[in-house]
């Protein structure tokens, strides 16, 4: 309508599972200034432009998934850091309690080091700026890492291991497609 009353206009429409953005602008004779009033005789038509952006919609929303869930990663061992700290800066520690909370202190910064790093690589290479290299991988011992650091965190809210393995799943197949093994 709004095309057709001589106006720019875009919206988007969701059909049978797919997003697709309109854009319709008006067609109006040559002397017809954009500024003024458009009388229905200045109008000659209406182009109208039809995008499917299903896929640059479901990349938009997993990456806002997965921005909501490296802001909870990164809090958690921060939250954890900042709390021990507080904890020695305030005298309240047992000299006998410094080696135990300093090992926590450890754990917590190695793993925000690792966090980063596995960020600025996804970043690298949802750019295409490096190219993906395989390597091997023991799958128990990766399985049993990832279950001691998630265990406490999914007793208290299973809902977010749920989602991590959701989106890292969805990133997977969204970025890489299935490999053939090597006959051999």
């Amino acid at each position: 309508d709004e095309a057709l009353r001589g106006r720019h206009c875009t919206s988007q429409l969701e059909r049978e599972g797919r997003v697709y953005q309109l854009i319709a602008n008006p067609v109006l004779h040559n002397e017809t200034p954009q500024e003024m009033q458009v009388r229905e005789d200045d109008l000659i038509g209406v182009v109208i432009l039809i995008l499917d952006i299903t896929e640059k919609e479901t990349q938009e929303r997993y990456r806002r998934e997965f921005t909501a869930n490296v802001s909870h990663e990164l809090k958690t061992p921060l939250t954890s850091i900042s709390g021990i700290a507080e904890i020695m800066k305030n005298g309240i520690m047992l000299p006998a309690d410094v080696p135990h909370f300093a090992g926590k202190i450890y754990d917590e910064s190695q793993r925000l080091i690792t966090l980063i790093g596995d960020i600025i690589k996804l970043s690298q290479l949802d750019e295409q700026s490096v190219p993906f290299a395989w390597e091997a991988v023991n799958l128990l011992e990766l399985a049993k890492d990832v279950q001691k650091r998630l265990q406490p965190v999914c007793e208290k809210r299973k809902d977010v291991l749920r989602t991590i393995l959701r989106d890292l799943l969805s990133f997977v197949k969204l970025h890489h497609p299935p490999v053939e093994a090597a006959p051999g």
